[in-house]
């Protein structure tokens, strides 16, 4: 029993019609006039001084909220009331459910979780570079009303909305075997503690969503020859993986991660449908379908962050 805590069209401006009203991207402030050869430095931007241990805190304590308004009521409101005007909540079915409403439409679709309980509990989270994306990760229980117990993992993208609140852009739980999970990540992958990170000034978000999306395309294209590899290959060094329903755990770091998959095709491709990147242009997610043939079997939903070295890896899948 898990402790009960407080679990791949363009989004940004770029979330499609809800672009001019949609808190989901946030600019920066004002860019600086002066920088260093490589493009950044202590005058790259008041952003970039930011706190990111401060910050990470109050995306840890929103998740934290989250998961007390659980115990409060049914699974139902829990999973809705944090969605974005326009976020993307991940659902069997053809299409992607936006927003709070969109959440309830198809949980209430099921009767059985408007008398289910949900609860969950952070593992890990960050936020860009300019505090205003973040994603977290963690293990989640729904309770039905005869007592069982359906174990899962989470993992949420948010977005600051325009009273400072967070608030999710994107959203997806997928079922795990029962059985004992450690609620703290392995050494080194564990939430953040750093102050800061390497901050890229000067960028566009759509710009850097048209890349990611680019990588995540490639990403599909190399896991038709060797999935193991393009998994372990495209997972950022602190990457994490819920390997789907086959793994009780969060799979972590690009080594475990390679070794958790068959070295053979992989057997299904994908394509981003949506995403957003912040405007600080280091962290972003993709959501998409995944295919056999030209059926659409599942959904998917990748957070991913630009590395000191300019190239985009994911962080949660």
């Amino acid at each position: 029993m898990m402790v009960r805590s407080s679990q791949r069209v363009v989004l940004a401006c770029v979330f499609a019609a809800a672009c001019a009203n949609s808190p989901t991207v946030v600019a920066t402030h004002p860019q600086r006039a002066s920088f260093n050869i490589n493009g950044e430095g202590s005058q790259a931007s008041d952003a970039a001084h930011r706190d990111l241990a401060l910050l990470r805190d109050t995306l840890l304590a929103a998740d934290r909220a989250w998961a007390a308004l659980g115990d409060q009521t049914n699974l139902v409101e829990a999973l809705a009331t944090p969605m974005a005007p326009d976020g993307i909540f991940l659902s069997p079915g053809s299409g992607f459910a936006r927003g709070p409403q969109g959440a309830r439409d198809v949980l209430n679709a099921n009767p059985a979780n408007q008398t289910a309980k949900w609860h969950s509990t952070v593992i890990r989270a960050d936020v860009s570079s300019d505090g205003q994306h973040g994603y977290t990760i963690g293990y989640s229980e729904a309770v039905l009303a005869n007592g069982n117990v359906l174990p899962g993992k989470y993992q949420g993208y948010w977005a600051r909305q325009n009273n400072g609140s967070w608030k999710m852009a994107a959203f997806k739980r997928v079922a795990r075997p029962a059985g004992p999970v450690s609620l703290t990540p392995p050494a080194g992958f564990e939430t953040s503690t750093s102050r800061h990170r390497r901050y890229f000034p000067n960028t566009e978000p759509g710009a850097e969503l048209r890349a990611v999306f680019a990588v995540d395309v490639a990403f599909s294209d190399a896991a038709q020859l060797n999935g193991a590899d393009a998994f372990g290959a495209y997972a950022a060094p602190d990457g994490a993986q819920t390997g789907g329903n086959a793994f009780a755990s969060w799979i972590f770091g690009p080594d475990a991660i390679r070794a958790s998959r068959p070295a053979e095709p992989f057997g299904a491709t994908w394509k981003p449908e949506l995403g957003a990147v912040a405007a600080s242009g280091d962290l972003g997610f993709t959501v998409g379908f995944i295919y056999q043939g030209t059926a659409i079997v599942s959904k998917y939903f990748t957070v991913w962050q630009k590395q000191p070295n300019g190239r985009w890896l994911y962080v949660a899948d």
